[in-house]
């Protein structure tokens, strides 16, 4: 009776431990990490597509519904590709505290996605996949959504040449160089831009100080943060090329707002 009752405490203590190793995945240090947070992704026009996570291709094939379990609290970089002749993409930063819920949309040739409450059955369900390490690699540069292409294995994220040329053109036609610059922001913040368009927007400002100012801006949506240094070029003093490289360095302690 008594080896009968020690077999029974061991199996449940052995049961206990497994169910608790399978809701929460713990990093090195001994500090959990996962949890039961997870991210659901859907299509509202049945278009099939990628989801990276920190630059970590989630699925390996296309869908037009996921969903992610085991995702780690904190600040994650989602970036969603989509299996179409342009690989349109978008993507923002995502704070999981808790399960995420998003739908794909368009407008015209717009993408992007927003919250959802609406309950799916998901063509996919997996859990979160990280790199080699346990990590994500975080190299992704904060910028939201709408009109870019990317390669769907990796590459470098642009505005698209056309839908880039037109935003041009539109900031050329504005009379006055402060409402150029309110513009300018707008296009930073909703599109993904690399280093040589910033710099071409940054020509289109009569005044350096606008140009300074943008190019502060436009760091944080940057999808080349390590390329940064190309946007000197379009700075015409040396003080103002200094300020940018002290930007730089400590954009949190100075991060400029729209105004």
């Amino acid at each position: 009776m008594k080896k009968a009752f020690f077999l029974f405490l061991t199996l449940a203590v052995v049961l206990t431990a497994s169910a608790q190793s399978t809701r929460s995945r713990t990093s090195p240090s001994g500090t959990s990490r996962y949890n039961a947070i997870g991210l659901t992704v859907s299509s509202t026009f049945n278009t099939y597509f990628w989801v990276y996570i920190d630059d970590v291709l989630q699925n390996e094939r296309s869908v037009r519904s996921l969903t992610i379990t085991d995702l780690p609290q904190a600040d994650l970089y989602v970036r969603v590709v989509l299996d179409d002749p342009e690989n349109h993409c978008f993507g923002e930063y995502v704070e999981f505290s808790t399960a995420k819920n998003f739908v794909i949309d368009r407008k015209g040739t717009f993408y992007g996605w927003e919250p959802s409450t609406r309950t799916i059955r998901p063509e996919l369900s997996m859990s979160f996949v990280a790199d080699a390490y346990g990590n994500g690699y975080n190299n992704a540069n904060g910028y939201n959504y709408n009109n870019g292409y990317a390669d769907p294995t990796y590459g470098v994220i642009c505005m698209r040449d056309a839908d880039f040329a037109e935003a041009l053109k539109y900031l050329s036609q504005e009379v006055y160089d402060n409402t150029r610059l309110n513009v300018a922001k707008q296009l930073a913040s909703d599109n993904p831009l690399c280093a040589n368009q910033i710099v071409e927007v940054c020509n289109k400002f009569s005044f350096e100080s606008n140009r300074l100012a943008f190019a502060k801006y436009a760091y944080q949506y940057c999808t080349e943060q390590n390329k940064y240094y190309l946007v000197n070029q379009a700075l015409k003093y040396e003080a103002s090329k200094r300020e940018l490289n002290e930007y730089i360095k400590n954009p949190k302690e100075d991060t400029p707002t729209d105004d």
